[in-house]
């Protein structure tokens, strides 16, 4: 099953409030939450974050949240910001190619 740190649910919700409405994007938000999970967040994913060699710690508690969860890699549009990351980053348009029936 896909997982997907609480930080992206959050930022999910807010881009997709300001390109439709509440009521759409918590109706997305629900059809997401059938598909993927939330990774656990804890004191211990927390911890771990301070000490990985990522500038920004929103990223570091996304990967740290990817390694709890045992993820072979994260997707992100800002490939840059996770070069330095133990979990391979992939962006969306790669993670999707990888499907072929969301290719047409």
């Amino acid at each position: 099953m896909a997982q997907f740190g609480d930080l992206s649910l959050a930022t999910a919700a807010y881009l997709l409030e300001k390109a439709a409405n509440t009521a759409q994007a918590q109706e997305f938000l629900r059809a997401l939450l059938r598909w993927a999970t939330v990774a656990p967040a804890s004191n211990a994913a927390a911890n771990a974050a301070l000490d990985l060699p990522l500038a920004d710690l929103e990223d570091a508690m996304q990967v740290s949240a990817a390694i709890a969860s045992q993820c072979q890699y994260g997707i992100t549009r800002n490939m840059k910001d996770f070069e330095a990351s133990p979990v391979p980053a992939m962006t969306p348009e790669t993670f999707l190619a990888s499907f072929p029936d969301c290719n047409g």
